[in-house]
């Protein structure tokens, strides 16, 4: 046994022998030759009598234990949180330096582990603190969260019916939202976007307008209200009307396209729907009337028909019929004919009329028969001048011999005479019946009733029954003696050695030539043999057997191909006459330069560059000058055939253009995109909204191939927020050849960013405006713009711009602008689409920001091109004749009036 006064030493002294004992155990080994002190040696011998005694202490984690002694170890080392270490503990007793058990398992110490918090959302739930959740983030509108939720506790990281235990149903999980809201009740607009409950929209038939059915016509509007039908459990939410009308824009068609270019001088427009008559000429001739040389044209959507629109047989009038009537007038006091009776006489002719149109027993039909001639105007009956006031029958002469109701005799020359009238008849009786020399007989004869003409002379009967058709009304020569017995006349024709029998008809001139624009009929006359004098009856002056009018001396210009030009100028042909070297064009008071003449018809030169309008052509040849005015064309294209408008709307796929033949540049205008609104519930349960950025402008001309294909792309609005961010609008553009990226584009408008948070750090929460050099940001959490060179850099954990897409929240991008529709419960609005995209906005709870905007792009061979950004959500250039409304604007709130907060599409024209 040891001592009692070493035991209780030990027992007195248990700190100093714990550190005695540590060196003892721990330190000796590496330290043997280091000297002890004196009190340390007493102690080693001290414990080693304890030792030798059965008392050895216990060596522990705690320290040293004496013999006899306790201490407290556990079976683990730690527990879970909620638990506790006492349950796990184990009393140790020391006996002679080994506890009563094996250690090896045991651990001196236990704590309890820390719990863990619970993710609610984007916030963390403290172990043991309660929560409520719901089941989904949006109910059916007319539905209440409040069937949706579950209050649940935070045990360890995990939401449950409360600490104790999940509840019975097993459900607990399901509830993973930690915020609700009502889905807002409203149609869908069927070619995109919504419209409140309670709101109108005007709908359109069609959304294209036409010439003769535009956008706004009553025909094509339809006014519909967003109304719910169904049951309170199963609401149903329709536009009420006509579904027929279901297109929210309408895109009109340009004016300028419908009206129609008629075929004269001035190439006169005429208006769709209207119509014209075209005249070969001006003047009249030839017993022409105004109506025989007229055709009537009908405009339809800027094409020529030959009869009205509700004719289906009307077709398209050919070039050839249109060029052959170019005159929009027609004068008929300009004719030089003849006219009585409604019968013309053709200027410079005759024709036989008669006076009756049906004969009796009892007339004479050359009474009734007159020999009627033209002369410069002036009417002449035979051969006389026309007295209409002593004409019997000067509102009954016919071209139509008159029929013959007598049963008489039939008269060699038509007609009849009753039976018993005696008639005059002539026979010639020389070689030449014109020849008054030779003289006329003259016979009497009698009609009987058998139908037969007798004279009494049974010879004369029977030469007349043989020789029916020598016998004449009258003797061609007036002598109407038989043998001839009066003396012979004869006139001397003027030109030559020769003559004409009396009361012939000589067409005679006045003059031999005239000059280009006279007409050698004001100097004709229709000659007359007087038997009288043997003189003309025109007078000494009419010398001329004929008259030609002298050919064109001068200078003329009659047309120009092509007849439209590019603004930059270009090559042209002039067609005329009297064309000649040294010759000098001009375009209104410019030059045309590089002349070359063909040949004295043909000459062409490059006209030079002049401002869109249409100008007057000047030719100089040494004295000589003409001018054809409204000749020249220009317009913002190059094609040879005239100008033409290719419109492309979005339409979900990239699309594409061929060049025209001819067409050596194209000019683009165009819109990107807006970005999407957004809604958000304030704290005080208010409905605030933000709107999207308005998309770019951007416009140039560039050089393109005839029949190469352009890749055209139409970005769509962004898609708007409710309570989250907004996705960037798409930018539109025009790219080379079929494959869409930096390197091939030529023209691009941006688009807008998608609207943020209206709190924290972003008051305001508008979308960055797209287009210009580099696209809009706002806020200080905002997406910036993207710019000539990079992408625009994203707000606190949200994505930059790339090139041509924005920055997205999500994984995806809307046509190719920022995809800002993934965002999630207070999240940033995505970039706009552009050259390079705009960023996204701050994805930080609380601090949601707006996306930045795309930028424009016109590439170096641009020419004329400009680039601009909007201000707020209006887009640039609004005033522009080809832009609809809608297109580009950023989206708003649903109650704005445009029934979604949506961005407005964006929209391009090819104009060349």
């Amino acid at each position: 046994m040891t001592p009692k006064p070493i035991k209780l030493f030990f027992m007195r002294q248990n700190i100093l022998l714990s550190l005695i004992f540590s060196m003892f155990l721990f330190g000796c080994s590496a330290k043997v030759n280091t000297p002890q002190s004196e009190t340390a040696k007493q102690l080693e011998i001290s414990y080693s009598k304890a030792c030798a005694t059965g008392e050895c202490p216990c060596s522990s984690p705690l320290g040293p234990i004496v013999d006899g002694g306790s201490a407290i170890a556990y079976d683990t080392s730690e527990v879970e949180c909620g638990d506790t270490c006492q349950p796990r503990a184990v009393k140790l007793v020391c006996k002679n330096g080994n506890f009563d058990r094996p250690i090896a398992s045991l651990s001196f110490s236990c704590q309890v582990k820390a719990c863990k918090a619970c993710n609610a959302g984007n916030n963390q739930v403290p172990h043991g603190y309660t929560v409520q959740m719901y089941k989904s983030s949006q109910v059916t509108c007319g539905q209440s969260c409040d069937d949706n939720k579950r209050a649940l506790v935070c045990k360890n990281g995990i939401l449950q019916g409360s600490l104790s235990g999940a509840t019975s149903d097993g459900k607990d999980s399901q509830y993973s939202f930690a915020s609700c809201l009502p889905k807002a009740c409203s149609c869908t607009i069927p070619d995109g976007g919504t419209m409140t409950l309670g709101g109108i929209i005007t709908f359109y038939k069609s959304a294209t307008g036409t010439c003769s059915v535009p956008c706004n016509d009553v025909s094509n509007t339809h006014k519909r209200t967003c109304l719910q039908t169904g049951t309170a459990q199963s609401p149903i939410y329709s536009f009420s009307g006509d579904p027929d009308y279901s297109k929210s824009l309408c895109l009109e068609k340009p004016a300028n396209l419908c009206s129609c270019l008629l075929p004269d001088q001035n190439r006169t427009p005429l208006p769709h729907g209207q119509s014209q008559d075209l005249f070969t000429t001006n003047t009249l001739s030839n017993c022409n009337t105004c109506d025989t040389i007229k055709i009537r044209v009908y405009c339809d959507s800027g094409v020529l028909y030959d009869k009205p629109s509700t004719d289906s047989s009307r077709i398209v009038l050919a070039p050839g019929q249109l060029n052959s009537h170019r005159s929009l007038n027609c004068n008929p006091a300009t004719s030089p004919d003849c006219r009585i009776n409604n019968n013309c006489i053709a200027n410079n002719s005759s024709q036989t009329l008669y006076g009756k149109a049906t004969l009796t027993c009892a007339d004479t039909p050359s009474d009734s028969t007159a020999l009627f001639s033209c002369s410069s105007s002036n009417l002449l009956k035979n051969g006389l001048a026309y007295d209409s006031n002593s004409d019997i029958y000067r509102t009954t002469w016919q071209t139509s011999p008159p029929s013959n109701t007598c049963v008489g005799c039939a008269l060699p020359w038509g007609g009849s005479v009753g039976s018993g009238s005696t008639v005059s008849l002539y026979k010639s009786s020389g070689i030449s019946s014109n020849s008054c020399g030779t003289g006329c007989k003259q016979i009497q004869m009698r009609c009987q009733s058998s139908g037969d003409f007798t004279s009494g002379d049974p010879s004369i009967d029977a030469d007349f029954r043989t020789n029916r058709s020598l016998y004449s009304q009258t003797c061609n020569n007036i002598c109407n003696q038989e043998g001839g017995g009066a003396p012979p006349r004869f006139c001397l024709l003027p030109w030559q050695n020769s003559y004409v029998s009396a009361d012939a008809l000589i067409p005679m001139w006045k003059k031999k030539v005239v000059d280009y624009g006279d007409s050698c009929q004001n100097y004709f006359k229709l000659g007359r043999c007087l038997l009288s004098t043997g003189t003309f009856d025109v007078g000494l002056q009419y010398i001329y057997k004929s008259c030609t009018e002298k050919p064109f001396q001068g200078v003329r210009i009659s047309s120009v191909t092509p007849k439209f030009v590019a603004a930059s100028g270009g090559s042209i042909t002039l067609n005329g006459t009297g064309f000649a070297a040294g010759m000098q064009v001009s375009i209104d008071k410019s030059n045309c330069t590089s002349i070359n003449v063909i040949d004295s018809t043909r000459a062409s030169c490059i006209a030079p560059t002049k401002t869109l309008g249409t100008y007057q052509i000047s030719v100089v040849v040494g004295p000589k000058k003409a001018v054809l005015p409204n000749g020249l064309s220009y317009y913002s294209g190059s094609c040879t055939a005239g100008p033409g408008l290719a419109v492309f709307n979005y339409t979900g796929s990239d699309q594409t253009f061929t060049v025209p033949a001819g067409c050596n540049s194209v000019t683009v205008t165009a819109w990107g995109a807006g970005g999407g609104g957004r809604q958000y519930y304030t704290i005080q349960g208010l409905l605030t909204a933000q709107v999207g950025g308005s998309g770019g402008f951007s416009k140039g001309t560039f050089s393109v191939i005839p029949g190469s294909t352009l890749t055209v792309v139409v970005g769509s609005g962004g898609t708007g927020g409710y309570y989250r961010g907004s996705s960037g609008g798409g930018y539109s553009g025009i790219f080379t050849g079929s494959h869409v990226d930096t390197t091939k584009a030529v023209i691009i408008a941006g688009g807008g960013g998608g609207a943020g948070d209206p709190s924290g750090c972003n008051i305001g929460g508008t979308g960055g405006e797209g287009g210009g050099t580099k696209g809009g940001t706002h806020g200080s959490c905002s997406g910036l713009g993207g710019s000539q060179s990079a992408g625009g850099m994203g707000g606190a954990s949200a994505r930059p711009g790339t090139p041509l897409k924005g920055g997205a929240i999500g994984s995806t991008f809307t046509s190719y602008g920022g995809g800002g529709n993934e965002s999630s419960y207070q999240s940033g609005g995505g970039g706009g689409g552009g050259y390079f995209g705009g960023g996204a906005g701050s994805e930080v709870l609380g601090l949601a920001g707006s996306g930045g905007g795309g930028s424009g792009f016109l590439a170096p061979a641009v020419t004329n091109g400009k680039s601009l950004t909007g201000s707020g959500r209006m887009p640039p250039n609004m005033t522009d004749v080809n832009y609809p409304y809608g297109i580009g604007i950023g989206g708003n709130d649903p109650s704005g009036g445009r029934g979604s907060a949506n961005g407005g599409n964006g929209f391009l024209i090819i104009s060349y």
